[in-house]
Order: structure tokens, then C-alpha cells, then sequence
């Protein structure tokens, strides 16, 4: 039996929110799709996910571990933000 699970999809420091209800199995570069389809343009590579908290240690680096690989079930919270960063530039040097 498939597990539905319903996520809470919160944007760093903006006010938008997006609820999504998936399948347990779901991989989270679906999860990265359905923001980037929510929010009209960008690239999956450019969007950092996190579970329960946005901190470094709970960054989701695997986009095709599914949610239950993740940890994730039931009624959860998941954070996003856009990564600024260009990394076509090896060793950036800021500009001013």
C-alpha cells in the first residue's frame, strides 16, 4: 500500500508557501519540479532543499532518494531557497 505524504514547501525569507500531497516514493527532484512549476522559472540545480530546519545538515543533496529514503513522511515541513552562488566560477573574487 502507497503512503501519501503532505508537504509543506516553504520559501526562505519570502512569503510563499506551497502544499503538495505525494507519494511516499517520490524523488525529490519531483519535489524541486513541482516548486519550479509553482514559481514559473529556474533550474532544479539552482534550488537547495532541507527537512525540518534550513541548516546545512539537514540539506537534501540526493535528488533521486525518494522521501521515505529521506526520512521524510506523514505531514511534513520542507524548506527551499534559490543557491545564488555561480559555480561556472571556481574561485569567484568579489567585485566592487
Amino acid at each position: 500500500m502507497m503512503t501519501d505524504v503532505t508537504l509543506t514547501v516553504n520559501l526562505i525569507n519570502q512569503h510563499m508557501n506551497l502544499k503538495l500531497v505525494v507519494p511516499i516514493s517520490t524523488p525529490i527532484y519531483s519535489i524541486k519540479k513541482a516548486i519550479l512549476n509553482h514559481i514559473g522559472s529556474g533550474s532544479t540545480e539552482s534550488i537547495v532543499v532541507c527537512k525540518d530546519s534550513f541548516e546545512a545538515k539537514n540539506e537534501l543533496h540526493n535528488d533521486n532518494a525518494t522521501l521515505e529514503e529521506c526520512g521524510i513522511e506523514g505531514n511534513a515541513i520542507i524548506y527551499f531557497k534559490f543557491n545564488v552562488k555561480d559555480t561556472s566560477i571556481a574561485d569567484p573574487i568579489l567585485m566592487c
